[in-house]
């Protein structure tokens, strides 16, 4: 019995694969940013109701926001992404390209998240 198509055909899959999981994670060949430092109570926060996905990276990567107040994060990137609560206080569906997602957050406190399919990807909102 002759195997050798079926070798070649899981070959081509395979590589198929590994070239979408490659290209998927790593936009334009560029490795992601590294993880950013954990929030420290004297972090510089940034003001503001409004974040931007990009390059692997939230940005700001800390918010102060007032209770009460609606965040906004909107994906840049061409690849997808989740805002993810680390405590599940909230969680987006995956957000491509140009696509948003909105929290009010009701509590003071601080509320640290990432991205699901890319862990390293970190930012923090502290509500006052």
């Amino acid at each position: 019995m002759n195997n050798k198509p079926l070798i070649i055909i899981l070959i081509v899959v395979l590589v198929g694969v590994g070239a979408y999981y490659f290209l998927s994670n790593q936009p334009g060949g560029r490795t992601p940013p590294a993880a950013p430092p954990a929030a420290t109570p004297g972090a510089t926060a940034v003001s503001s109701n409004a974040v931007s996905i990009q390059d692997f990276s939230f940005s700001p990567k800390v918010i102060r926001v007032k209770q009460g107040t609606k965040v906004v994060w909107k994906n840049s990137d061409i690849v997808s992404h989740t805002v993810t609560s680390d405590s599940n206080a909230f969680s987006s569906p995956l957000l491509g390209q140009a696509k948003t997602f909105e929290y009010t957050f009701a509590a003071k406190g601080e509320y640290s998240y990432h991205c699901t399919p890319h862990p390293r990807m970190k930012g923090t909102v502290i509500v006052e």
